[in-house]
């Protein structure tokens, strides 16, 4: 099996949770088409569904089909975003050691979910995680790379929250994403035609500021 044939193996038994979220038309229709238009709409309803995780693996599954020179390591981008995307819907689910099977039947084993607990007369809650956000680093033609937390509709994407990634030295762009060392500079909003975009990474929401 090719790591193309992985991509779409893999992409197809998340049908299950596309369909608890309510995209599940979209990706039905991306699995089986498997062409850039099919997989760039199920990313744009991941989207609108608030599954960015999913959104982006669908994203880079349109890009396989786009560039074919690396079309390998994009399948492989594909592949980790759909399994990280799981991962926080069964988190959020309560559930672990999730199965699915090749025809996409899944079985989950719930965990047992403490509200409260009384320690000494005094009762104490869970710390509740905080959401992971839709923030991104975007790279735009021209030489253009803004960060910030990213909207995308009628074909327009709007970065508010936006920082301009002016330059940085002595490292790499994959060490800017990890490290934030670089001259980032607070602009206001930023919006683009969505053609303009070559490429962007996701990254924490509180990236650059």
């Amino acid at each position: 099996m090719t790591t193309l044939d992985e991509m779409w193996t893999r992409l197809a038994q998340h049908q299950p949770y596309a369909d608890a979220n309510g995209y599940g038309t979209a990706w039905a229709e991306m699995c089986e088409q498997r062409t850039a238009k099919a997989a760039g709409v199920a990313g744009d309803a991941a989207w609108a569904a608030g599954d960015a995780r999913a959104a982006w693996a669908a994203w880079w599954a349109a890009r396989t089909a786009t560039w074919v020179a690396d079309a390998a390591v994009r399948a492989t981008e594909a592949i980790r975003y759909i399994e990280n995307a799981e991962k926080i819907y069964d988190k959020k689910a309560g559930m672990t050691n999730a199965t699915i099977f090749p025809d996409g039947r899944m079985t989950t084993t719930k965990e047992t979910q403490m509200e409260k607990i009384t320690i000494n007369g005094t009762e104490y809650a869970p710390v509740k995680p905080v959401a992971a956000g839709i923030r991104a680093v975007v790279v735009v033609d021209r030489g253009w790379i803004f960060a910030g937390d990213v909207t995308r509709e009628n074909g327009r994407i709007r970065i508010s929250r936006a920082v301009h990634v002016f330059k940085w030295e002595g490292i790499g762009f994959a060490k800017v994403i990890e490290t934030e060392q670089a001259d980032l500079r607070p602009i206001a909003d930023v919006d683009i035609p969505d053609g303009a975009e070559i490429f962007c990474v996701p990254v924490h929401d509180q990236w650059g500021l």
